[in-house]
């Protein structure tokens, strides 16, 4: 089985785009954060594969908003664990390989990640040991893995923030990585004026 996750800050609780607060209020913050939300969804509705997708909420998935977002697109929830967004984003895939034959984890702010990107990521994983997203921030939107082991080698890397980091690690331990085009993810005020 495919599993896809989808980690996001739930728009009320979660402080969300906590860097745009000096172009938006709270209000705005919160409206953008459940627009591009919402847009990832949209996409995932139509792919063709049996797949299992779950939305991985921050700091919990109790808020209504969030629960009638799962309900309106069939998708579980589960709450983040971990200190930090790393540690969160460990446990997730940690949690997933031992179910999934492939696990697919993405964020919930580029707004042109598209099914085609999803499911390329997914036929990549036939081929690599890992597959990245990379963003144009230097981070990354997407990460795919297919086994347990490694997991453990992002446990032993630690921070995952920094697409070059993780890239130029798994290659010196002589690991296949697939890339996936360059995507924006909206994190800052510039980010919502860059083409």
């Amino acid at each position: 089985m495919i599993s896809l996750n989808i980690f996001t800050k739930c728009p009320s609780t979660g402080e969300p785009k906590s860097r745009m607060k000096g172009l938006l209020d709270e209000h705005g913050r919160c409206n953008l954060a459940k627009v591009m939300l919402d847009f990832i969804l949209l996409e995932t509705i139509n792919l063709n594969i049996d797949i299992k997708k779950t939305l991985w909420v921050f700091p919990n998935c109790t808020d209504k908003w969030i629960r009638n977002i799962s309900s309106k697109y069939l998708i579980s929830l589960k709450s983040q664990i971990g200190r930090t967004l790393s540690d969160r984003m460990i446990h997730c895939l940690l949690s997933e390989t031992k179910k999934s034959e492939k696990v697919i984890l993405v964020g919930s702010d580029t707004p042109s990640l598209s099914k085609n990107n999803i499911m390329k990521s997914i036929n990549l994983l036939d081929h690599n040991d890992i597959v990245l997203g990379p963003s144009y921030d230097g981070g990354f939107y997407l990460i795919g893995i297919k086994d347990n082991m490694i997991c453990q080698q992002l446990l032993e890397y630690g921070n995952l923030t920094s697409y070059s980091g993780i890239k130029s690690y798994f290659l010196d331990l002589n690991k296949k990585v697939g890339i996936l085009d360059k995507l924006k993810d909206i994190d800052e005020p510039m980010d919502l004026l860059i083409i």
